[in-house]
């Protein structure tokens, strides 16, 4: 029975709906979870029921919340009131256990160990102080969760699914992001003892809520996703995929519908040959008569072709991912002489020596709708040198 972390935040803790009709309600023996109190049952929504946790990082952490409405009850009555009135958890890890049955035909366990709201420092060992191994830390407990999931003799620990980053995209935590997320990869293939431990990974997606400018900033969102990108891209063992095209159900969570396509792409990526696609290079393609250029976005990991139709998301920009005035992005589409690429025309380049790039998907809110045959999508990315500009001049 193949193991699976669920680690991070609230879009991997589970927020759409319960009663969406999109949750998925139907028990699937072949699926098992290790429960927030310690015990194994069929895998239902929702997985993580943080209140009931036989380690105390989670309740202390709830607490912590002055909205949390725990004042004056002991955990238990406030787990029983949860139990009573919760009505969102549905997420993306009971789609995936169920999709890597059907992939394998044999049985998935997953062990959900998510907080909602946490940032990446306090995933970190040793995290408060405390001691590595403390259950008082999201990291200790995780730890102490498959230690005891791995006393079932038919438990075989396989990897972890990462959803984690919207606490860090502010200015103080961006710029690290990339070197303290590749240490906690390290650390947890070390304290597992799991050298081989593959890691599936969700960039952050969207966000439509407001936010007090200095603490938080669409450049810090994006420092975040590529980050994300990059270390998958550098570490082995280490895939990741987008949400960046699905729906919300409130300013941040992804929705019941998506959240079931994310848990899908997740499963589809563990046995493939390429994790998935990302972008390699852009390049001059060839230009207009009439002053027009023609980029070509060539990427990789792609299965079949570009979603047909127009393809937002695509920004000329200079190498720190700002916008070039003058210069706009008129349309994206699958390159037809190549479908696994994507053909970018542009207005006319200036003539005076200098460098271009390519982003896609940058800010909070982007329009992107680039996915290949098995529903991956492109994950954004930065700013992307454009190679060939010297022969438009």
């Amino acid at each position: 029975m193949e193991g699976w972390i669920l680690a991070g935040q609230s879009n991997m803790e589970g927020s759409a709906p319960l009663d969406d009709p999109a949750t998925d309600r139907v028990d699937d023996t072949r699926v098992m979870s290790f429960t927030s109190a310690g015990e194994w049952e069929v895998a239902r929504e929702p997985l993580h029921r943080t209140w009931e946790s036989y380690t105390p990082v989670h309740s202390i952490l709830h607490r912590r919340n002055p909205h949390s409405g725990a004042e004056g009850i002991t955990d238990a009555e406030m787990a029983e009131r949860e139990r009573r009135t919760q009505f969102r958890g549905a997420g993306l890890g009971l789609a995936f256990g169920k999709a890597r049955a059907d992939a394998t035909g044999g049985r998935v366990a997953l062990v959900p160990a998510a907080h909602g709201g946490t940032s990446l420092n306090q995933w970190m060992p040793g995290s408060e102080g405390e001691e590595r191994s403390s259950p008082r830390t999201l990291y200790g407990s995780l730890l102490d969760r498959v230690a005891r999931a791995r006393t079932r003799p038919d438990f075989v620990l396989r990897g972890v699914l990462w959803y984690q980053g919207e606490s860090d995209a502010n200015p103080s935590d961006s710029p690290t992001y990339a070197r303290r997320w590749a240490d906690w990869i390290a650390a947890v293939r070390d304290d597992l003892d799991a050298p081989d431990l593959e890691v599936l990974a969700v960039q952050i997606g969207r966000f439509v809520g407001t936010v007090s400018a200095p603490s938080q900033t669409e450049r810090d969102w994006d420092r975040v996703r590529e980050a994300q990108r990059l270390v998958a891209q550098r570490t082995e063992g280490v895939r990741c995929t987008s949400a960046i095209d699905l729906g919300l159900c409130d300013d941040v969570h992804v929705d019941a519908s998506g959240s079931t396509r994310l848990g899908i792409r997740l499963a589809t990526m563990v046995d493939a040959p390429e994790a998935g696609p990302d972008v390699s290079r852009v390049e001059v393609s060839t230009p207009r008569i009439d002053g027009y250029v023609r980029l070509r976005v060539v990427t990789t990991g792609v299965t079949g072709a570009w979603t047909a139709g127009p393809l937002p998301g695509f920004r000329l920009t200079d190498a720190e991912g700002q916008g070039i005035p003058g210069i706009d992005v008129v349309d994206a589409h699958r390159d037809p002489r190549r479908p696994s690429d994507i053909e970018i025309l542009c207005t006319p380049f200036p003539r005076e020596p200098r460098e271009f790039h390519v982003s896609y998907g940058l800010g909070y809110d982007p329009v992107c709708r680039a996915v290949d045959d098995r529903d991956l999508p492109l994950p954004t990315f930065g700013s992307q040198p454009v190679r060939g500009v010297d022969h438009l001049r």
